[in-house]
């Protein structure tokens, strides 16, 4: 978490600074000194790239975010400790992706999109396990099914100087649900060439204690 990386030096410090300006009740940040590329290939989605599930990175109860996001967000069980012990209301844990170099143009390959929190509910949801369900490392995410009240959003020909935040979990201090997250996913555009150049994105995701 504390490794001296490029991440660190820099992004980090970038990501903290947008967070703040967004949510000007945060208190606390864990900004770690890793994130997540993500590739496609002419819109060709490969098993370690941009992911056309619709999907929310963690589980929406907190307990099993705690234990089964691990490889996501490591130190959320200590930031969950801080919310339960400390003057924080609140835990969130949030997504800044952008696209990154070496693309050179704006986005059009497997563009990412995301659906409004209010139109989804509960009944939407259904949990995927990555990894042996009795593998205590396996990963669990929130999946979710198509509902035609869903609204879905997408900023088109992103660059590599813009980033979308959104959030992927909030609980705060003494509500039983955690609050809705984005859900989402990247997608075939049926404007962009065939030739678009691929698509080559960072995900970061930072841990958040509100007051």
């Amino acid at each position: 978490m504390t490794a001296d990386t490029p991440v660190r030096r820099i992004w980090s410090h970038e990501a903290e600074a947008i967070l703040q300006s967004l949510i000007p009740e945060a208190a606390s940040f864990e900004l770690p000194s890793f994130g997540f590329l993500r590739k496609s290939a002419n819109g060709i989605f490969s098993g370690k790239g941009a992911s056309r599930t619709v999907h929310n990175d963690l589980p929406l109860d907190l307990d099993k975010a705690c234990n089964r996001a691990k490889r996501l967000v490591p130190r959320m069980g200590q930031q969950r400790e801080l919310l339960e012990t400390c003057d924080y209301s609140s835990l969130l844990v949030c997504n800044l992706w952008r696209p990154i170099a070496p693309s050179t143009k704006p986005v059009e390959s497997a563009p990412l999109c995301v659906c409004d929190a209010k139109s989804v509910t509960a009944e939407d949801f259904v949990e995927h396990n990555i990894g042996a369900l009795d593998d205590p490392r396996a990963t669990q995410i929130t999946g979710l099914k198509h509902n035609a009240r869903q609204r879905w959003y997408y900023y088109p020909a992103m660059t590599t100087e813009e980033v979308l935040v959104f959030r992927q979990f909030q609980h705060a201090k003494g509500d039983a649900a955690a609050t809705m997250p984005a859900f989402h996913t990247a997608f075939r555009d049926p404007a962009s060439p065939e030739a678009a150049e691929p698509r080559i994105s960072f995900e970061y995701r930072v841990g958040v204690l509100t007051r």
